[in-house]
């Protein structure tokens, strides 16, 4: 299993502490790899000065910047064909010590499978049309006071788990942590249309679904614990040519409608 991600230089700085805590798992994986491309799509002053990284971190440079999927495109490309586990993330988290042993297990009963904890279905989907091999569905239902006081007392934090039954999903939060193999995909993944490179989970979602390649999130985890540069140049608040998040997220949907017949 190798772990990756990517970073963008205003957190340059500030992406130590997540680092330490990917070094820091009781399930170390056998490398964890930061993409930093040659130049960046959204900071084209970026002058090509690297951020300094703890021993164990190995920073990988990519000829294309992908947006945010260069936290897994790369490492997909690098390992073409191969049955090899990645588990990517984000850079503004600091990730719990038993996060990729999690994974690791969860595997073991989940072969062809994308592996998450955090995702959500479409709303427009009727759940009644799913079939029963995909079910059940991830859910946040019955989130009431004695399930907050049980998991906050469970994980020892302040904020209890989001979810309440572990579950299939159509879409995936890549910063949550997700695990994928190189064979879950075909090549178009790396053909990113227009604005959607600025989704990423819903584009490795829909080439998931493309594959016929279903997402299992796991409820059974503690709530993530956000870093400082959560808010730093934020893609969630990011409007690009006059699209925000949700125009982008609505746009990957009826692309894969269109194009592929997923997500209907």
């Amino acid at each position: 299993m190798i772990i990756t991600l990517t970073t963008i230089p205003p957190r340059f700085d500030k992406i130590t502490p997540t680092l330490k805590s990917l070094l820091n798992q009781k399930h170390r994986a056998d490398q964890i790899n930061l993409y930093i491309p040659q130049s960046y799509k959204r900071f084209p002053e970026w002058t090509g000065t690297l951020p300094q990284v703890p021993e164990g971190v190995t920073i990988c440079r990519t000829d294309f910047d992908y947006g945010p999927a260069t936290k897994v495109l790369p490492a997909v490309k690098d390992n073409w064909g191969k049955e090899r586990d990645i588990l990517f993330c984000d850079d503004d988290v600091h990730y719990d010590a038993e996060w990729s042993g999690r994974f690791i297990d969860l595997r073991k009963s989940h072969e062809r499978t994308c592996l998450a904890e955090g995702g959500d279905d479409i709303k427009d989907i009727d759940i009644t049309t799913r079939p029963a091999d995909r079910l059940p569905r991830v859910s946040t239902a019955g989130r009431g006071l004695l399930f907050k006081v049980g998991s906050m007392l469970k994980y020892r934090q302040r904020r209890a788990s989001y979810y309440t039954q572990s579950g299939y999903s159509d879409t995936l939060l890549g910063v949550s942590g997700v695990m994928v193999r190189p064979t879950y995909f075909n090549e178009k993944v790396f053909d990113i249309p227009g604005l959607l490179w600025t989704v990423d989970d819903y584009w490795i979602a829909g080439n998931l679904a493309v594959n016929n390649v279903l997402i299992w999130v796991n409820a059974n985890a503690p709530r993530r614990h956000d870093g400082a540069s959560r808010r730093i140049s934020a893609l969630l608040t990011m409007v690009h040519e006059g699209h925000d998040r949700n125009d982008s997220n609505q746009a990957a949907v009826d692309y894969f409608r269109e194009h592929y017949g997923v997500w209907k």
